[in-house]
């Protein structure tokens, strides 16, 4: 699938880049120990390496969405629950998901509106084992470290999320990535918390 010829330039125990071309993995997206190799030639004697299993997984989960964050997918201080309460997010449920499987939620605070600009300190990996799930159902998992991974998000920040996939039977997968706009600052200029609760009505 790919072929390189070597220069004279070329050294012992240099490192050789070689790019496998789309049409080749699509031909087999999943396979969890494909056998890949190569084979030398000086035009007169051939050998081959011996093959090193490779897994190949294309899985394009859907993304996580943010239920209590509403049509615009802002997260803000009248939001229910409360930004302190923890954050909701919901892997829809998909027929590769089963019960025995584990899902980890990859979670990246950003100062960012569009779940740019990373902000040190936000990034956590929450993982749920899905030892009750039911066919069909949509897994809820709630981020509620506020002070580290929710506070920092003062003015317009955004939490880049994915998830990952372990199969029970040791295969894997990822989900593309969404993001939710958190707000904490309200028009005023005010910042609402824990103890500063500026929607007591709502």
């Amino acid at each position: 699938v790919a072929r390189y010829v070597v220069k004279a330039s070329d050294v012992a125990g240099k490192t050789i880049w070689l790019s496998v071309p789309w049409n080749v993995i699509d031909t087999d997206k999943e396979n969890p120990a494909l056998p890949v190799y190569y084979t030398t030639s000086n035009g007169v004697n051939q050998q081959q390496s011996l093959p090193t299993p490779v897994r190949v997984q294309i899985s394009n989960l859907k993304e996580p969405v943010f239920p209590d964050a509403g049509k615009e997918g802002v997260l803000h201080c009248c939001s229910r629950p409360r930004l302190w309460e923890g954050v909701k997010v919901r892997v829809r449920a998909d027929v590769r998901i089963e019960q025995g499987d584990t899902i980890t939620l990859v979670w990246q605070g950003c100062a960012g509106p569009n779940g740019t600009q990373p902000i040190e300190g936000t990034y956590a990996e929450i993982r749920r084992e899905l030892t009750t799930y039911q066919p069909g159902e949509d897994v809820d998992i709630v981020v509620d470290d506020y002070d580290t991974l929710i506070a920092p998000m003062v003015n317009r920040g955004s939490a880049l999320v994915h998830y990952r996939l372990k199969k029970r039977d040791g295969d894997r997968g990822n989900s593309l990535a969404d993001f939710v706009i958190i707000n904490r600052t309200l028009p005023s200029g005010e910042i609402c918390s824990p103890t500063n609760d500026l929607c007591k009505e709502n």
